[in-house]
């Protein structure tokens, strides 16, 4: 796999002789790569749409970011916890549920076609949650 590489204030992957631009914001919403080999239990291990929630600073320096993946298969229960998406929001093509335990770094050359933006209405209910899973001070 080729590495990205940095030119300007961007982080590029070369395929061929094209160079695919890698210019990604916090909140925005791609379909990511997760396929792993040695996935075990319950491990996202598919291609499905994910939030960055990296910070913008550290996504324009690093070859890397944050995502949480989101699944189509609605929760057993709704708690303080749970964040949905409806169908047509943020420009998924189906209800959604962000799955949290499920964070984790990836490669920018995992990201796929960006779906959409999550609106800062719907980033705070994510970042309340990340807070509460991470064990760091509530926002709110």
């Amino acid at each position: 796999m080729k590495k990205p590489e940095k030119i300007g204030r961007f982080w590029t992957l070369k395929v061929g002789l094209s160079i695919k631009k890698m210019k990604i914001e916090r909140g925005e919403i791609y379909v990511v790569n997760l396929i792993e080999k040695d996935a075990k239990g319950f491990e996202i291990g598919k291609k499905r749409p994910a939030i960055i929630v990296q910070a913008n600073p550290w996504n324009e320096e690093l070859p890397t970011t944050i995502v949480v993946p989101l699944s189509t298969t609605p929760p057993k229960y709704m708690d303080p916890g749970t964040v949905t998406f409806q169908e047509r929001e943020a420009g998924l093509e189906e209800n959604s549920t962000v799955v949290f335990p499920e964070i984790r770094g990836v490669d920018k050359s995992r990201l796929g076609k960006r779906i959409g933006k999550v609106n800062s209405e719907k980033m705070r209910k994510v970042d309340n949650v990340l807070s509460l899973i991470l064990g760091l001070n509530p926002i709110d």
